[in-house]
Parts: structure tokens; sequence; C-alpha cells
């Protein structure tokens, strides 16, 4: 790479540790790494294939910055990019933690949840081998859709490992219901389509608790709350 390292002696001790740090501090400054690292972290905060303006500013925060990761972050997720974006898939163990704290369960056994149900997902913790992470990409958990929609409804119908407390999602009207579910799920964003089909259900049968868990399993499971 054009660069000419100095060799040390064998006597040179701790010194010759220089000669590591040297190709490291180029390295670190090098454009493509201000570069890969841009491209790195859109991909995981923002979008899948984030554009070349995109990737080109985030590589100027990281070279003007020396690489420091929270004016990356806020390069990435300004207003534009946000409401450009389009929608990301949650690998299992994002989607797990956001029925989590969409719902607030009391927990009572989290080696269900950590052990049983992740494997389940198919995101065992521990169980992908170094030196990268389980991939991020929607086409790799494409075909686990159906345990998802078994992890909805076991959480908010067991009451043995993770306890959903339904009446934060209980109201006198399917509306009232439907309101607090967008809420907690969406942040009050609720789309119409995806309201529109909650309601149907919620009114078809008997408006009661059971009927509401139901409801609100079916919106943990929407593909609306599986993309981001």
């Amino acid at each position: 790479m054009g660069q000419v390292i100095p060799e040390q002696p064998s006597s040179a001790g701790q010194l010759g540790k220089r000669d590591g740090d040297q190709m490291i501090d180029f390295l670190v400054a090098h454009p493509n790494t201000a570069r890969f690292m841009a491209t790195k972290m859109l991909r995981w905060m923002l979008r899948y294939d984030p554009t070349e303006a995109q990737v080109a500013a985030v590589a100027s925060a990281y070279s003007r910055t020396g690489g420091d990761i929270p004016a990356m972050i806020r390069a990435i997720l300004t207003p534009a990019n946000l409401t450009a974006a389009t929608p990301k898939y949650r690998r299992p163990y994002s989607y797990m933690l956001a029925a989590l704290r969409a719902t607030s369960p009391n927990v009572l056994r989290i080696e269900q949840l950590t052990g049983r149900w992740l494997t389940t997902l198919g995101q065992t913790i521990g169980a992908w081998s170094p030196p990268d992470g389980y991939p991020d990409r929607a086409d790799f958990w494409a075909g686990g859709v159906l345990p998802r929609w078994n992890f909805a409804s076991y959480l908010t119908t067991n009451t043995a490992d993770a306890v959903v407390d339904i009446t934060r999602f209980t109201a006198a009207t399917p509306d009232g219901v439907l309101d607090a579910i967008s809420s907690a799920l969406f942040a009050g964003e609720m789309p119409d389509r995806l309201r529109g089909q909650l309601s149907t259900y919620l009114t078809a049968g008997t408006f009661n608790q059971n009927r509401i868990k139901e409801t609100l399993a079916l919106a943990v499971g929407s593909s609306t709350f599986q993309w981001i």
C-alpha cells in the first residue's frame, strides 16, 4: 500500500509493537476503511442498499472525526434518510426484544425465551461461529414466519413464562383496544390497512379478553411489526 515501515531489531522489546501500531494507524485512516465502516453501519441501522451519497456522507463523518461512532450515527439517522429508508426485516433476537418491550410482560422464566424460543426462531445465542454474526439479510430469515406467529401467540396467551398484563390493552370499545395496541407496538402510527384487519378480527367474535389477546398476537405477528 505504498507504506514503508522500518523493521525493528530482535532486541527492540516493546518497541517491536510499534510496527503493528503504525500499520493499524494507517489502515484506520485509509479512505477505504471509512467507506467500509460507513457501508456496514448504514446497512445495519438504515437500509440494505445505502446510496453512494449516504456512504460518502457517513465516510466523511468518520474521516473528519477520526472514527467517532456517535458522529457517524448522527450522519446516518438524519430525518431525510429515515423518511426515505425502505423497511428492514427484524432478525429473531431483535424481533423478540421488540415484542417484549411493546408488551412489557412479567418474565418469570427467562430461559424459555433465550433458550427455547430463540432457538425455535432460528437465532440461538452464541451458535454462529466467529468472526461475523448472524446475517443481516431479509432473504436469510425469510423461512421463519410460522415460528414468529407461534411466538406471538405464545407471548400473549401463556401464563407460566412471560405473562403479559392484558389489561393494558383492554378498553370498553374495539377502537380503544386498537388505540392501545397502536400506541404500544407502533408508536401510535399503526397503518390503516393493519388497523382494519385487526378490527375485522376483533369484532368478528365475542368481544372479551381472549379475543383481545388473539388480536394482540396478530399485531405482534404482523408484517408491519416484523419490518422496521
